[in-house]
């Protein structure tokens, strides 16, 4: 949704999100069994193996009806796109009022070390994925579909294997963490956002300050013109 607001890559941004999700199938084992197993160390470790194939399943599912829809009924497509960013903004606003009466709860256990760690997890990952993408060169779209995918993190996974593996209240207590980076994840985005419509109110607003500039100049040159070849002709009859 992000990506679709920031004017980036849907379709990279669709990619990078499927191929890190399969991703985790493999890498979530890897990372329990290494370095969060001392981590987790007297717990019984669940892999949510089916939240990550819903996740999967959420995935493909829409894009596969999108293509169908595109490909069989393209005036429905064309129009779904015009109406595609205010759905999103509806929807990043609904999941952010539900998550954090949800969890209103959770706001008490929050401690500024939590918000300072949830921040950098997420910030930095937004500027590693941009300064990546500057370093090869990747046009502007492009370094905003990986800037984004690179900064979301999977929270909804987190959650269920944090209330899957510990018992309560430890689960909930550590679930604040990735709860309190899913509340964060969208200010900067949101920032960007707000400045990118400013910028092109202004640049519109100059734009066509710039087009009236223009037609009264070739206003003023046609008249001119027309004036000096009234005079020729003057000239030429006397």
């Amino acid at each position: 949704m992000w990506t679709v607001l920031l004017g980036g890559n849907l379709n990279l941004s669709i990619t990078m999100t499927f191929v890190s999700t399969l991703a985790a199938l493999a890498t979530i084992p890897l990372w329990l069994f290494t370095l969060g197993k001392t981590i987790l160390e007297g717990t019984n470790i669940v892999i949510p193996y089916s939240n990550i194939l819903i996740s999967l399943a959420s995935l493909t599912i829409p894009i596969g009806l999108g293509l169908l829809i595109q490909r069989y009924f393209p005036k429905v497509a064309s129009r779904s796109k015009k109406i595609l960013a205010p759905i999103c903004i509806i929807m990043i606003i609904g999941i952010i009022i539900l998550a954090s009466v949800a969890n209103s709860y959770m706001f008490y256990m929050l401690t500024w070390q939590m918000v300072i760690a949830a921040s950098l997890s997420v910030w930095t990952g937004f500027i590693a994925g941009a300064l990546a993408s500057m370093v090869f060169r990747f046009p502007t779209s492009d370094m905003v579909a990986v800037a984004v995918e690179t900064g979301i993190q999977n929270s909804g996974i987190a959650f269920v294997l944090l209330s899957y593996t510990l018992k309560p209240p430890v689960s909930e207590m550590a679930s604040v963490v990735p709860v309190a980076a899913s509340i964060i994840t969208p200010i900067p985005l949101f920032v960007i956002y707000c400045y990118q419509r400013f910028r092109n109110c202004c640049f519109k607003t100059d734009k066509l300050e710039l087009q009236a500039i223009n037609a009264k100049k070739s206003v003023d040159t046609s008249s001119v013109k027309g004036f000096d070849n009234l005079a020729q002709q003057s000239d030429i009859n006397y």
